[in-house]
């Protein structure tokens, strides 16, 4: 990847999170929110990989895949419980809504 890319990256994950601005701030929240969305992604990667070792896994062992890829499969159910927990707009931990303020008008 490219130096211009991970340097875009590095500057996103450094933004505050939620818990750390003025929620009245709109470009405050506007990067924390973008923060957020990232972290989201990141996870959803890391489920997809562990899928695709579940799949490799079971393509190579064929008859024995059950005996033979246990710790990936109980890798991938870890991961996607936990992703899961914070479903998109599902649950109390899974949307960024929950941080707006009303912002009060001048």
């Amino acid at each position: 990847m490219s130096e211009k890319y991970m340097t875009r990256f590095d500057e996103r994950m450094k933004s505050p999170t939620f818990d750390e601005i003025d929620r009245s701030d709109p470009v405050a929240f506007h990067n924390a929110r973008e923060r957020w969305a990232l972290e989201r992604l990141i996870e959803l990667e890391t489920v997809k990989i562990y899928q695709e070792r579940v799949k490799e896994c079971y393509r190579r062992e064929e008859v024995n895949a059950k005996q033979y890829c246990r710790k990936e499969v109980n890798d991938y159910r870890k991961y996607y419980n936990e992703y899961k927990k914070k479903a998109w707009f599902h649950t109390e931990g899974g949307d960024w809504t929950k941080y707006k303020v009303e912002i009060s008008g001048e």
